[in-house]
This record gives C-alpha cells, structure tokens and sequence, in this order.
C-alpha cells in the first residue's frame, strides 16, 4: 500500500498540484476514505495511464468554458465533477463533507472511485483492481430468459454481436425458435434456443445441459434473469397474483447462479400505485439481488439488479396505453438496444458492482443509492 506522501508526490508531479496547506488538508481527508479498502496500490493507474489532472490544457479548457456560459458554479452547486475521460460534467450522488466523492459514474462508463476538490478545481484520480480482468463480451457464454422478444431478444443480439455466445429461452416455443433461427442466420452456432417455464424449477437444470451441449468448450458464465410479466390494472384474483409473483420474484431466485443480473425495474424502487403487485415482485427481485451479491466474496457469485426504466416492447407499450403520464415522467419509451447496452457495457463489463442496482432511464444510466456496507 502506497502512503501518503508517496501519494502526495504523485499528485504533485504527475497532476501538477500546488502543494500547499489546503492541499494537504484535502488529501489526507481524502485518503482516510481508503484506510480499509486497499486500494491505494494501485494509485493513479487506469488503463496503464494517469487521468489529466486540474492544471492540464484540455481541463482549463473545459472549465473557461463552463464558467464564461455561467455554468461552472452551479456544476459545483449540484455536485458535479469532469470526467477526465470524456470530458463531460456528470452528476455525483456521492459528494460527502465536500471534499471526497466515490463511486461517481459518467455517461461515458467510466466509473470514478475518487475525486478531490484541491485548489485548482476538482481532480479526478481513478483507483484500478490490476488484479481483476474487465469481463470481454467474447468471454461471455449466457443463458437469457425470456429472450424470444423484447429485452430478452435484445440483450441477446447485443451479446452475441460483442462475440458471446447466448442460450435464449422462453415459454413461448415458437417464439424463441423463430428469434434463434433469424439470428443463427447472422450468428451462425453461437446461438441456440431452449423452451423453458421459469417458475418450474427443474427447468433451469435443463436449460444449463442444453448449454453445455450447445458450448461445451464454453462453459455458462452469465445467467441473465429476464423473464416476466405484469398487470396494467389492480391484481384482480388469486390466480393473477400468484402468477406476477411467481414469474417475477421466485424465478429470479431458482436461478441464480454466477454471474447472475436480475432484471427488475424502476417500478422495483418507486411503485406504481395502479400495479402494486408488478411493483411488489420487482422490488423483491431489487432486494434478494443487493443481499446475495453483498456475499460476492464469500460465494465469488457477482449478483447485479438492472432496473430499466419502459422500453417500446410489448410490455411498454402496454403501459403507454393505460399509464402514459406515468411514461412520460420518466421521459418516455427507451429503445431496447439502449437498455441492451447497458447490459454489457455496465453490468457485465464492470467488476466491482456485486449487489448494486443499475437503473436504466432516458435521463441515464446510473447505480442507485450508496452502496451497501459489507456488514450491517
């Protein structure tokens, strides 16, 4: 582990900070939110490279602009910080006592463990785990349910289209049949399809021994858990009820395996008071995903909850038709390649974010809350 004034060197002569009285406050404040983490071994590395700091061209550049526009302090106002990666002002949820920031994300998918405001403005140092290898897409070989139309389907094809390899299943035979055929097409071998009912739980044992067949040089690494329904109205029977849940909640839960997204919704964090049992399910699925992955360590099962906003599927359109103010509050129907996309580009790609919820809107994509302590 790296001290403190190995750090401060560091900062001084890679990002050109003044070391000064502040500057020193700053740092050390800073650098006690990574007194358990054992992160500063790998201080300032990214990639192999070192992030632009405060004092270079392109950064002075961006805040002369801001500030001539009468932006830059109220950027600072609502928390927000440059990414050195792409040069974008992003929203931190995370600002605390004003000076450290962690877990900051930015709409170009990098994900920021530390930011100190220093005199020159804010620095951005990114904390890299040498140790773990970013997820590949072609590494990937998936089991999706409910993958013969809407996300499913799209989060197949964005898979497959990074080089995996992808098990589609649904209880609608003919659909992922036909869905398996069109891609095969275009995909050759590296998709199959599996006639699967989520909620029988000898289903899964068989949906991974049609993997295994379909990849046996590629064992299954990634178990999307897609399949759902909903109500547009109040629950109205037993029998609906029963079904919402049990498709919803107890299918996530028989089939998690590492590594495993569960797809919940935002309905799973602000309920919608017409669908109170599609709103209750998801937000089981939010709560079993954030408790199972906090044990990452222990069972090396990486559990994440993807919470899209509605997208034009079948199921949204559905919702635009007997809710389209409730649609429109969240800025209307995404694509499903959008919500595909943060999948792969954030979901699977990114290593340390076990038993955190990833929401997907038009405004975003961004993990909600903190996240949760190893311990409670």
């Amino acid at each position: 582990m790296l001290g403190a004034p190995t750090i401060k060197k560091k900062l001084v002569h890679d990002f050109g900070l003044v070391n000064s009285k502040a500057f020193n406050t700053n740092v050390n404040k800073a650098l006690k939110e990574l007194d358990d983490d054992d992160d500063r071994k790998d201080f300032g590395k990214c990639g192999g490279s070192y992030h632009a700091g405060p004092t270079s061209a392109a950064y002075l550049a961006h805040v002369a602009k801001e500030q001539e526009a009468g932006q830059l302090e109220a950027y600072k106002r609502e928390g927000r910080v440059l990414c050195c990666h792409c040069n974008q002002w992003t929203l931190n949820e995370f600002i605390r006592e004003d000076y450290v920031a962690r877990g900051a994300e930015c709409l170009c998918f990098q994900k920021v463990e530390l930011e100190v405001i220093a005199e020159a403005g804010y620095l951005t140092v990114c904390f890299l785990n040498t140790k773990i290898r970013p997820m590949q897409v072609t590494d990937v070989t998936a089991i999706i349910t409910g993958a013969g139309r809407g996300l499913g389907l799209a989060f197949t094809r964005a898979i497959l289209t990074g080089g995996g390899r992808v098990l589609m299943t649904d209880i609608d035979s003919a659909a992922v049949e036909a869905a398996a055929r069109v891609l095969q097409q275009e995909f050759t071998d590296r998709v199959h399809s599996q006639q699967q009912d989520v909620t029988d739980l000898a289903s899964f044992d068989a949906a991974f021994d049609a993997a295994n067949r379909a990849f046996p040089s590629h064992p299954v690494n990634v178990l999307v858990n897609n399949a759902g329904i909903g109500n547009t109205g109040f629950y109205t029977s037993d029998t609906a009820w029963t079904n919402v849940i049990a498709i919803n909640t107890t299918a996530v839960i028989r089939g998690t395996q590492p590594v495993v997204v569960n797809i919940a919704s935002m309905a799973g964090l602000y309920p919608l008071k017409d669908s109170p049992d599609y709103s209750g399910s998801k937000a089981a699925v939010v709560a079993f995903s954030r408790a199972v992955g906090m044990n990452v360590t222990k069972t090396n099962v990486r559990v994440v909850a993807l919470c899209p906003g509605f997208a034009d599927t079948q199921m949204g359109q559905a919702v635009l038709t007997h809710a389209p103010a409730v649609v429109r509050g969240i800025g209307g129907l995404m694509t499903p390649d959008f919500v595909a996309s943060a999948l792969v580009l954030r979901a699977l790609a990114e290593q340390d974010n076990s038993g955190q919820v990833l929401v997907v809107s038009k405004r975003g994509v961004t993990y909600h809350g903190r996240k949760l302590p190893a311990k409670l």
